[in-house]
C-alpha cells in the first residue's frame, strides 16, 4: 500500500477558518500510476501534494463535504500531502482514503463516474435516515453535494442504471485487494426481528421477511430492501448478505427484552426489546477484548453508542445480556431528536390533552426531541456551544444527556458482575471529552476514575483513558460498522460455500 511516513499530524479545533490546515504529513507511493485521494469531512477542503491541488474528473479542486480527486505519483518518490479548509468548515467524522492505481474497483467507479449522469452510491441511502433526509451523489450537479430525494426517485435512478455502468464482475481485471473478484455485497438492515439471529445469504424469502419486519422499522427496513433489490438486480451473480442490528441483542434473555403487559398480546405483535447498534456492538467488543487481552468470549463491558443515535448495552462474556433501545430506537437515551425514556402516559396526555394526532405525537417524540427539543439544536457541538455561551437550555440538555448515561451504566454494573471496561464509540462517544468527564466524573465510588490528562489528549484508534486506580477501565474504541459488515458477510459466504 502507499503508506504514510513520519508522524501526521491533526487538528481538532471545531470550527476552521479559511485556509486551515486540517492534515498534514508525508506519503511514499508504493506504486507508479495515478493514485485516487478522498477526504470525508463537514464543510470545504482542498487536497494538496506538493503544494498543487488534486483536481477530479471535472476539473474540480473542492467539494462540499468531500474533497477528491486523482494525481499522477511515481514509486518510491516521497510526496507532502496537506488537507485544508477551503471556505469554513466545521469539525465531524473524518477520513483520508487513497486507493492504488492497482485497484482495479477505485478505477471502474473513476470511469462509471466520467461515463454516467448520475451514479448512485446505495451504502448513503440509508446512513441519511437520521437527517431525516434520504441522498444520492450527483456529480455535476449542484456543486456535486449530496442531493435530498424521496425514495421514488432513489428507485426510478437505481432503474435507470445500467449494471455495466457499475462494474462488470465478470471482468477478469476488476478484483479488491487480495481477492480475485467481488466476493459479495454486504446488507446493513436495521431489524430482523426475532427471525433473524446471525447474518444470512439473500434470497427472494429473506426479501419477503425483511419487507414483513417493515411495522417494526418503518423508516429504515424499506431503504435497506430498497438497496437489497436494486443490487441483487445489478449484481445479480454476487452473494448478497443481510447483517441485521438486532442480531448482537438476539442473546437478551427473556427478563431483559419482555415488557410487563398481557403474553397473548407481546406475542401476537412481535411486542418486545429487540435493541439496535448491534453491528457497531460487535465490532466494538472484539476490538477492546482485544486490546485489553481478554477472549472475546469472556470480555465484560458496559458499552456506549453515542452519535445522532445513542444506545447503551450490557455485555457479558462477549455477547448482549440487555440494551437501551427497544422495540424501536425511540426507548433509552436522550439522543439527537429522541425522546428516549419518558412515562408512557405522555403520548396519551400529547394526543388527549394536547390535541395532536397519533401521527403528529410520534414525529415530535422521534424528531423533535431529544437536544433538539430541549436545546434547538441536535448537534451536540452546537449545543456545548451555546452552554459555554451561557445558555441555560443547552446547559440542561446536556446535563440531562450526561445523566440518563450514568442511570443506564449503573443498572448495567449491577446486570454484569466483574466488568473490565466502560466503552465510548461512535461520533460523540469518541469525539467529546467534556462529555465523557461529565459522565464519568461522577462515578469515581463505583471504581469508574477517568484520567483528565488522558481524556482531552488528541489520539486516535482504541485507547484507555482511565488513571488506573480503579477497577473498571475507560477505552475509547472506535466504531467501523461498515468493516463489521464485510467480515460478517465474507463469513456467512464463506460458511454457505463450505456447506
Amino acid at each position: 500500500e502507499t503508506t504514510p511516513i513520519g508522524e501526521p499530524r491533526y487538528r481538532w479545533s471545531g470550527e476552521m477558518q479559511s485556509g486551515a490546515v486540517r492534515f498534514s504529513g508525508f506519503l511514499k507511493a508504493s506504486e507508479d500510476g495515478e493514485h485516487v485521494f478522498r477526504y470525508d469531512a463537514n464543510g470545504g477542503y482542498r487536497i494538496f501534494i506538493d503544494d498543487k491541488p488534486v483536481v477530479d474528473a471535472w476539473g474540480v479542486d473542492w467539494r462540499p463535504s468531500i474533497a477528491a480527486g486523482k494525481v499522477q505519483l511515481s514509486r518510491g518518490q516521497t510526496y507532502r500531502i496537506r488537507v485544508e479548509a477551503f471556505q469554513r468548515a466545521t469539525e465531524g467524522n473524518e477520513g483520508l482514503l487513497w486507493s492504488l492505481p492497482s485497484d482495479p474497483g477505485a478505477a471502474a467507479a473513476t470511469q462509471a463516474a466520467r461515463n454516467a449522469d448520475v451514479v448512485i452510491f446505495v451504502a448513503g441511502l440509508t446512513s441519511q435516515l437520521e437527517g431525516e433526509e434520504m441522498g444520492i451523489e450527483v456529480p455535476g450537479f449542484a456543486g456535486g453535494d449530496r442531493t435530498s430525494l424521496d425514495l421514488p426517485a432513489v428507485q426510478q435512478a437505481l432503474l435507470e442504471m445500467d449494471p455495466d455502468d457499475v462494474f462488470d464482475t465478470k471482468e477478469p481485471n476488476f478484483s479488491l485487494p487480495g481477492m480475485a473478484r467481488l466476493f459479495a455485497v454486504g446488507h446493513r438492515v436495521v431489524h430482523g426481528g426475532s427471525e433473524y439471529r446471525e447474518p444470512v445469504i439473500v434470497d427472494d424469502e429473506v426479501e419477503r421477511t425483511i419487507e414483513h419486519l417493515i411495522p417494526l422499522a418503518p423508516l429504515h427496513n424499506p431503504a435497506s430492501l430498497l438497496g437489497i433489490r436494486e443490487l441483487r438486480r445489478l449484481l445479480p451473480d454476487v452473494p448478497h448478505v443481510a447483517v441485521f442490528d438486532t442480531a448482537f441483542h438476539s442473546t437478551m434473555p427473556p427478563e431483559a427484552y419482555t415488557y410487563a403487559i398481557p403474553v397473548e398480546l407481546a406475542e401476537r405483535l412481535h411486542i418486545r426489546k429487540y435493541g439496535f447498534h448491534g453491528t457497531s456492538y460487535r465490532y466494538v467488543t472484539r476490538k477492546a477484548a482485544e486490546f485489553l487481552g481478554v477472549a472475546v468470549e469472556q470480555v465484560n463491558l458496559v458499552a456506549c453508542h453515542l452519535g445522532n443515535g445513542a444506545s447503551m448495552a450490557a455485555i457479558r462474556n462477549g455477547a448482549s445480556i440487555d440494551t437501551s433501545m427497544g422495540l424501536t430506537p425511540l426507548q433509552g437515551l436522550a439522543m439527537g431528536t429522541r425522546s428516549g425514556d419518558l412515562d408512557p402516559a405522555v403520548m396519551l396526555h400529547l394526543v388527549r390533552v394536547g390535541g395532536m394526532s397519533l401521527d403528529e405525537a410520534d414525529a415530535l417524540l422521534n424528531k423533535s426531541s431529544g437536544l433538539k427539543g430541549m436545546a434547538g439544536s441536535q448537534d451536540m457541538r452546537e449545543v456545548r456551544a451555546l452552554a459555554e455561551a451561557g445558555d441555560v437550555a443547552a446547559r440542561r440538555a446536556i446535563d440531562v444527556y450526561a445523566y440518563r448515561i450514568r442511570g443506564y451504566i449503573g443498572a448495567y454494573l449491577a446486570a454484569v458482575p466483574g466488568v473490565h471496561a466502560l466503552v465510548f464509540t461512535a461520533g460523540i462517544g469518541e469525539h467529546d471529552a467534556a462529555l465523557r468527564s461529565e459522565v464519568c466524573a461522577p462515578l469515581a465510588h463505583l471504581g469508574i476514575r477517568l484520567d483528565e490528562r488522558l481524556n482531552a489528549a488528541p489520539a486516535s484508534g482504541v485507547r484507555r483513558i482511565d488513571d488506573g486506580s480503579g477497577a473498571i477501565r475507560i477505552l475509547v474504541v472506535p466504531t467501523n460498522e461498515e468493516a463489521e459488515i464485510a467480515r460478517q458477510s465474507a463469513e456467512a459466504v464463506a460458511a454457505a460455500t463450505a456447506q
